[in-house]
Formats: C-alpha cells, sequence, structure tokens
C-alpha cells in the first residue's frame, strides 16, 4: 500500500512471537477461550494492551506492531489473546476497525467495505503510528482470509 508499509508478519513469526509471549510472565490476562473472550468484545473497545498511544517502542522491539482484522471481524474480538501476549512481551500494539459498510461497524462487522477506501484507512493509521511512535516502520498482523 503506497509504498508505506514496509513489513508484513508471516504467520510463522506470529506463531514466533506467541511461543515468546506465553513463556513470560503477563500482567494482563490473557483470554484463550474465545467464548469467555467474547464476554469482553466491543465494537469499539480496543482489545487488551492495545493502542496506548504514548508507548515507546524499545531497543528489544523497535517497531510497533499494528492488528488488521479480517472480513467481517472488527479488532476488539479478533485480538482477545494476540494482543495483550504482545503488549506483555514488550511491544507496542495497535489496531484498528476499518471497512464499515453502511453502519455495520456498529455491530461489530467491519472489513466489508470498499476495498480502496479500507487501505486509505489502513494507511492513515499506520501513519498516525508511526508520528506517535516515532518509529520509522512498523509490523503488521493480518487475519488469513476465509475460504
Amino acid at each position: 500500500m503506497r509504498g508505506r508499509l514496509l513489513a508484513i508478519v508471516a504467520s510463522a513469526l506470529v506463531a514466533l512471537a506467541l511461543a515468546a509471549a506465553a513463556s513470560q510472565a503477563a500482567s494482563l490476562p490473557v483470554l484463550y477461550n474465545g467464548i469467555a473472550g467474547y464476554a469482553h468484545v466491543s465494537a469499539t473497545a480496543s482489545p487488551p494492551g492495545a493502542n496506548n498511544w504514548s508507548c515507546r517502542p524499545s531497543a528489544a522491539h523497535p517497531r510497533p506492531v499494528v492488528l488488521v482484522h479480517g472480513t467481517f471481524a472488527d479488532m476488539s474480538d479478533s485480538w482477545q489473546a494476540l494482543s495483550p501476549l504482545l503488549y506483555n512481551s514488550g511491544y507496542c500494539v495497535f489496531a484498528l476497525n476499518y471497512g464499515s459498510y453502511a453502519g455495520s461497524g456498529l455491530f461489530g462487522i467491519d472489513g466489508t467495505g470498499n476495498i480502496a477506501q479500507s487501505a486509505e484507512q489502513l494507511s492513515s493509521f499506520v501513519d498516525r503510528v508511526r508520528a506517535a511512535t516515532g518509529a520509522l516502520r512498523s509490523t503488521l498482523s493480518a487475519t488469513p482470509r476465509a475460504g
């Protein structure tokens, strides 16, 4: 997307981050049970540990992580486990809702709008993350496509 998104995390890298995070003491609770996680979901709430706009990347983790939900999802229901795992491991974690179609985002159904507009929303969000954190690059993590 316009050359600004310089790195995309492959599923293997996310799995490595999860394994490393699981081995460390957590400061935020991590809900691995999807049903229990949905009890904490809100269509407009950030997932646990995400969107701390005062976070500054550390030398150990110099790139903020931007979590990107999939189709028919939102940031809260997609990242109830991964967001606090990354946060507890010392990453600056950010997530957004994008691609709402005709108000569907009010019900937690995003990722269904115009693709070009969704790409612009993501691009703008990444720019905002980079400006807030002072990072030159960010790492994206996306949910796999269904089907």
